[in-house]
């Protein structure tokens, strides 16, 4: 690690970063498609493992605050810095998810077949376009369960990113590093507030301000990248913090792991987040995690979650709506767990054809006007911390 006066960030590809977004989007994708259950003790791990997925969700908000905090730290002293984020993360973003919208709203929903296979609720339209779901989830105190409803979690991300660049721009690390430390603080102390008022939990998981502690992690992390001696401090504790925040993952589970128990939300939450934070610590240098991190299959599932994550709720429902594998396969009610494995894995391999597919065919098109948007990233001075 460099201890000189400036230090270059790691911004050249990670290839573990994409193995992190591939487990990620698989725990998703597990979680979305687990259909049965058996008494089986087996069974019973396995419906553990599988609806724990959400929690992928929460890998994608770190990694999501770390990455675009780094970049946007770097690139600070450009004479273009907003207009190249906001339209880089335009081309990334926009074109798939409203070609997702327009599918599910306006072709599927006027097609007998189809609209029995994708239902949506048409009153809801706007809130999707928006990009404000969470808020419209957040006022009902739960998730409807549509195929587009998938958009919550964008929709905070997106949020997030309307106020972040600007904080950055304006902000020295060392004072950036506080503003997170506020914003971690508001967040829970609004998730106490909610469970103390109202008893209920509910609200608050997809609420904006109290779901922005991942990213803020995330971006925490950011920040000691330009901070060489305390980024070794923390790269040699982050064993350590790993175990502590994996420990208090498990307890705040001790009460059940539905995202609405004020344990898990309170406790649960920020120990996800400080988790993962650490993991990826771990993952910017060499360590024994390392090559888990870059198997291949990971590295391809990390390369198209995102349209993996929009896609794979089309082809679960496909299947699911019209009771076409249990239907087709009669040992699906003998062998449940069996089953639900199998229907797993393809509805994961089917979303990743068609997440590739829709990748080459649309989204290329526009990620390659990214390049016009590129701005030169500098090397940070210690006296600028």
């Amino acid at each position: 690690m460099k201890n000189s006066s400036s230090l270059s960030l790691p911004l050249d590809f990670n290839p573990s970063f994409d193995g992190f977004r591939g487990i990620a989007i698989l725990l998703v994708i597990l979680s979305h498609s687990y259909i049965a259950s058996s008494e089986s003790q087996l069974s019973r791990y396995w419906h553990w493992i599988s609806i724990t997925g959400w929690v992928g969700v929460d890998m994608f908000f770190v990694l999501s605050g770390f990455l675009i905090t780094r970049i946007l730290i770097s690139s600070k002293s450009s004479q273009s810095y907003f207009k190249n984020f906001y339209v880089r993360r335009c081309l990334r973003i926009f074109p798939l998810y409203y070609l997702f919208l327009f599918f599910c709203f306006f072709i599927s929903s006027d097609l007998i077949r189809l609209k029995t296979l994708f239902p949506v609720d048409k009153t809801h339209l706007l809130s999707h376009l928006t990009l404000t779901s969470n808020l419209l989830f957040a006022k009902l105190g739960f998730c409807p369960g549509s195929v587009v409803d998938i958009s919550w979690s964008l929709s905070i991300e997106e949020q997030f990113y309307l106020f972040w660049p600007l904080l950055v721009w304006k902000s020295s690390v060392k004072n950036l590093r506080l503003y997170c430390l506020g914003i971690l603080l508001l967040s829970e102390t609004l998730r106490g507030f909610q469970y103390l008022i109202h008893g209920s939990m509910n609200e608050t998981y997809f609420f904006t301000l109290t779901r922005w502690d991942g990213m803020i992690w995330g971006a925490s992390l950011a920040t000691l990248f330009f901070d060489p001696p305390l980024l070794n401090t923390f790269l040699k504790k982050s064993p350590f913090i790993l175990s502590i925040s994996f420990l208090m993952v498990l307890l705040s589970f001790s009460n059940g792991i539905h995202t609405s128990s004020p344990l898990l939300q309170l406790i649960g939450l920020p120990s996800l987040a400080i988790f993962f934070a650490a993991l990826l610590l771990q993952l910017t240098s060499e360590s024994i995690l390392t090559p888990f991190f870059q198997i291949p299959f990971l590295r391809t599932l990390g390369r198209f979650s995102y349209g993996l994550y929009l896609l794979h709720q089309l082809v679960i429902a496909a299947f699911v709506n019209t009771h076409l594998f249990t239907s087709s396969w009669p040992w699906f009610q003998e062998i449940p767990l069996l089953g639900t494995i199998l229907f797993q894995l393809i509805a994961l391999l089917l979303s990743l054809f068609l997440a590739i597919l829709v990748y080459y065919c649309f989204e290329i098109h526009f990620l390659n006007l990214k390049r016009f948007f590129y701005a030169p990233r500098r090397l940070l001075v210690a006296s600028e911390n």
